[in-house]
């Protein structure tokens, strides 16, 4: 501090104005011997306004710090009234006075007396480096002419006037018998929350707030969390808030005929009323949405379209199926498509109405045309848009589901599979036509069309004579009439069929017991015949 007041004073001083605290009075000595070192400097506001003195400082031949004005803590501050005084005393005047009344000390680090022979006393504002007042004496640099050296024991320099020379502003008096002091007051300091603003607030001003370094800027979008000093890229501002610039993808070519590079391309629609630079917005390719392909800096009027080429994009469209998101700069989806599948050769998806369909009627960079069928008399036909959910065949003209596969599908039988054209459940037998039937104990594997042992009885104890087994628990449980019935008549007609040439040689022999066999057996062979007859499909037998 000392070498920039040296700077400043010696090289070009600057000065306040005549009305202001001055140096009103200095005593260099004291009255008697031995008091060489009881000393005062008196400072007098003579204007008509309290002064913000907050760290002035009084300073010897510009280098040697007398005494600071300092205020308690930072948060106050000195002013000295209007048309009052500041009084400052070495500590042996304060020594030999000790009920005196005073303002300030001499700072504990200054301990050589200032002689009355020469010298220079500065009164500097350090906050802004400026030359209050000075006063030179002897050899010493004042304003104008300095004042003679011979200051005799007792005496003092004391201020009549202020024309800006010391020679005929001071004059040399005897130490006046009362000391004025007392002009100082403490004020504390305003909390100012935003330092860079030029009023003084004590709070952060409606529609304002505080960034890191603690200054106060105006939030442009009070809707959206945190300082917003602008209105982002991919925002508009509508009265204080700002909201995401809803721009839409239109059309989507992934398969045009041919080679596709170079040819697909990714519409985008702006359906707002004022331009928006496509800058820092960003595409994302479905399922996985992995990636960000960043989009160029494409100025977009209103209700204007734009067709991105992939070799603008970055993207390369998968001709199986595949979605777009279109991402503001921060990240926020703005919009997406629905998945599109299969496309056909020139083939577009897109949106009519909000619903996602095909059109054969690819529009870059234009106003989506409805897809067209031909053959229907001598012309072409527009068709109707498919509802929403759905999209349109352009092979069969017809609507059918996104995404549809068979997941709302009833399911095949077990001795079905479906057909991936149709979705319909067919017969295995039938989709497997010219396969040869399993052998007896085994069964078709649907999966593979293979045969296979049946397992399901494998380990399983034999039923009972009266059982018959489930086969769907694998548990024996006890024959119906009608299954007792049929087996019975199985077992005649293996009998017959057994015994075909044995009933010839018996035949003789049997005329002679066939009076005694019926007499014996008519009643099972009554049953014998119904049972026949039921086989044979005429009526129900009767148990």
């Amino acid at each position: 501090m000392g070498l920039l007041l040296f700077c400043i004073v010696f090289s070009s001083p600057a000065y306040a104005s005549a009305s202001g605290p001055v140096i009103k009075r200095f005593q260099a000595g004291g009255a008697a011997s031995g008091t060489s070192q009881q000393e005062y400097i008196e400072i007098y506001n003579d204007s008509l306004q309290d002064v913000d003195i907050t760290n002035w400082c009084l300073y010897y031949n510009d280098l040697s710090q007398v005494s600071c004005f300092s205020p308690p803590d930072a948060g106050t501050k000195l002013f000295l009234s209007a048309k009052s005084f500041v009084l400052v005393v070495s500590p042996q005047l304060l020594a030999t006075n000790p009920t005196m009344t005073y303002d300030f000390t001499y700072k504990s680090g200054f301990t050589t007396n200032i002689p009355g022979t020469n010298g220079t006393l500065s009164l500097v504002d350090s906050l802004t480096s400026l030359v209050v007042d000075r006063l030179g004496w002897g050899n010493g640099v004042g304003e104008g002419v300095s004042m003679s050296g011979n200051l005799p024991g007792g005496q003092i320099f004391e201020r009549i006037q202020d024309t800006g020379n010391n020679s005929i502003d001071f004059t040399v008096k005897s130490s006046p018998a009362l000391l004025q002091s007392g002009g100082v007051y403490e004020q504390a300091v305003p909390i100012d929350v935003c330092p860079n603003t030029l009023a003084i607030d004590s709070v952060v001003p409606v529609g304002y707030m505080q960034d890191a370094d603690g200054n106060c800027y105006e939030d442009v979008c009070d809707n959206i969390t945190g300082l917003q000093k602008v209105v982002s890229s991919g925002y508009y501002r509508s009265g204080i808030d700002c909201h995401i610039v809803q721009l839409k993808i239109n059309e989507v070519l992934p398969n045009a005929s041919g080679s596709d590079t170079g040819k697909e391309f990714i519409e985008i629609y702006n359906p707002t009323n004022y331009a928006v630079s496509l800058g820092g917005y960003q595409l994302q390719l479905g399922p996985s949405y992995s990636k960000n392909y960043p989009l160029p800096s494409v100025s977009l009027d209103s209700g204007e379209y734009v067709a991105l080429l992939d070799s603008q994009t970055g993207i390369t469209l998968p001709n199986s199926s595949a979605s777009i998101k279109l991402l503001t700069p921060d990240g926020q989806t703005v919009d997406e498509t629905d998945v599109y599948q299969d496309p056909g050769d020139d083939q577009a998806w897109a949106v009519f109405g909000g619903v996602w369909q095909y059109t054969n009627q690819p529009t870059s960079g234009f106003l989506n045309k409805e897809p067209v069928a031909s053959g229907y008399g001598s012309g072409t036909t527009s068709l109707k848009s498919c509802p929403a959910g759905k999209y349109r065949n352009l092979e069969t003209n017809r609507c059918r589901n996104i995404n549809s596969g068979t997941s709302n599908l009833k399911p095949c039988r077990a001795d079905q599979i479906r057909n991936p054209a149709t979705n319909r459940c067919r017969s295995i037998f039938s989709a497997s036509s010219g396969l040869k039937p399993c052998k007896v104990g085994q069964t078709r594997n649907p999966e593979t069309n293979r045969c296979r042992k049946t397992t399901s009885g494998s380990g399983l104890k034999a039923c009972a004579v009266n059982q018959v087994r489930n086969p769907e628990t694998n548990r024996c449980r006890k024959k119906t009439s009608s299954e007792i019935a049929a087996s019975e008549i199985k077992d005649i007609e293996s009998k017959i069929q057994a015994d075909h040439g044995g009933w010839l040689l018996a035949g003789t022999a049997g005329v002679g017991l066939a009076g005694y066999g019926v007499a014996e057996w008519r009643q099972e062979i009554t049953l014998g015949l119904r049972r026949i007859r039921a086989l044979l499909g005429k009526n129900p037998p009767d148990y």
